[in-house]
């Protein structure tokens, strides 16, 4: 047993040591499978070890690597903090507030998030897809491009990871055989450190997605103080491109476009005020209705 060691590093040890590890590996893979439901072309945890020391080079490398995370996830978010600057708006712009197709996942706010997508799934139980997989997943339905989708990693219920419920089991084996009170005491705080991350996340995410959205408000303000002008014959490339500001021989497809647009909107608006005009005489009927229903009752 080990002083500096983990709490859960000397449970693993102690069972070897009192040859009780069959034991404590089944319990943990019981844990790990119970209420299981297997994701094709993902191997489970519980198919990863079979003895005790498997599990621990398991446990230590996730756990190593759910702090890594955790760690780098922590500074992304600190350095988006304060007023951003042109270069961080121009590169958020270019790269998925106003791309030409595709966004290039190239920004400070898309790295971080590329970041969440990770911490997420280490530190839940769930197949996570970042901004990039969303993007990728873009569709043209009757009204066009479908290219307004916010990025978000939380796409689907968040469940308790692997590696909490491999600890959960090595708490409760070393409840059950009476181990160090030190080692349970330990573990206790441990559980209570994951529920602590867990909380961390979801406001962490909620912090990015406020600075993401300020940026983005900048970025309409600026759009809306914005005229779309062709470069002067002297006037140098902006590099990076500047999206307002177009070659000559751009200024056809920006017209036809900016024309198609025009008929997507108009046509938008024609749909919505229709469903306007509907629930409008709807609610017309309903409240009639109810109105000669109360009569009736009454008389």
């Amino acid at each position: 047993i080990y002083s500096n060691s983990p709490w859960w590093l000397n449970v693993i040890h102690r069972a070897i040591e009192f040859a009780i590890d069959e034991e404590l590996v089944q319990r943990v893979r019981n844990e790990i499978t119970s209420n299981y439901k297997q994701q094709i072309g993902k191997f489970s945890m519980s198919e990863k070890f079979h003895d005790c020391r498997g599990l621990q080079f398991l446990l230590t490398t996730q756990m190593e690597e759910l702090n890594k995370f955790q760690k780098l996830v922590r500074e992304a978010v600190k350095n988006l903090e304060g007023p951003p600057s042109r270069n961080v708006i121009e590169s958020a712009t270019i790269c998925h507030l106003r791309p030409t197709r595709l966004p290039l996942n190239c920004c400070v706010f898309c790295k971080a998030d590329e970041l969440f997508t990770e911490y997420e799934s280490k530190l839940f139980s769930h197949t996570v897809k970042g901004q990039t997989a969303i993007f990728e997943e873009m569709i043209e339905d009757e009204e066009g491009l479908v290219d307004d989708r916010i990025p978000t990693t939380s796409r689907g219920l968040w469940a308790i990871s692997e590696t909490e419920r491999s600890m959960k089991a090595l708490l409760s084996f070393a409840k059950s055989h009476r181990f160090d009170v030190e080692f349970i005491d330990e573990g206790s705080t441990s559980m209570d450190l994951f529920e602590a991350w867990k909380k961390e996340y979801k406001l962490l995410h909620e912090y990015w997605m406020a600075l993401r959205n300020r940026v983005s408000a900048i970025d309409e303000l600026a759009m809306a103080t914005e005229r779309l002008r062709v470069r002067h014959p002297r006037e140098p490339k902006p590099n990076p491109p500047v999206l307002h500001i177009i070659e000559p021989h751009e200024v056809e497809q920006n017209r036809i476009k900016l024309l198609n647009d025009k008929a997507v909107a108009t046509s938008q608006l024609q749909k919505k005020l229709g469903q306007l005009l509907y629930l409008t005489n709807l609610e017309k009927v309903l409240c009639l209705k109810d109105a000669t229903f109360s009569h009736a009752v009454y008389q």
